[in-house]
């Protein structure tokens, strides 16, 4: 491959080399610590992104908040993902649905369609 079809992919893999590299900097989020019974790690989170010595109320009732939704979505008892491929009909319907988008943007027909013909049709 000639330089000219290098230089634009090596060009891309420029800001996912930065994420990529700056992930590690990224402290966990207060929910996720939560989740995880870990709630004095999760208070020192909250009040290091939005704690500033005076509003310590803020923050109570923002570690409360976090607290009260996760204890409500495990009360909820929501079906897992592998739910979708226990029952057949969901699992068809899945498929069928994962078909469609993947062979429409293998096959370049929502471009196409959508930008040059569309207007032509209405």
């Amino acid at each position: 491959m000639p330089i000219q079809g290098r230089f634009p992919l090596a060009f891309q893999l420029v800001p996912g080399l930065i994420i990529a590299a700056g992930i590690w900097f990224l402290q966990e989020s207060p929910r996720w610590l939560i989740e995880k019974d870990r709630h004095e790690e999760a208070r020192l989170v909250l009040e290091k992104m939005h704690g500033n010595g005076s509003n310590q109320e803020f923050l109570d009732l923002e570690y409360r908040e976090i607290r009260d939704t996760i204890v409500a979505e495990k009360s909820l008892q929501i079906p897992a993902w592998s739910a979708l491929l226990k029952k057949p009909s969901s699992r068809r319907r899945l498929l069928l649905g994962c078909g469609v988008q993947a062979f429409g943007q293998l096959s370049g027909i929502n471009v196409g369609f959508l930008c040059f013909y569309l207007p032509c049709l209405s």
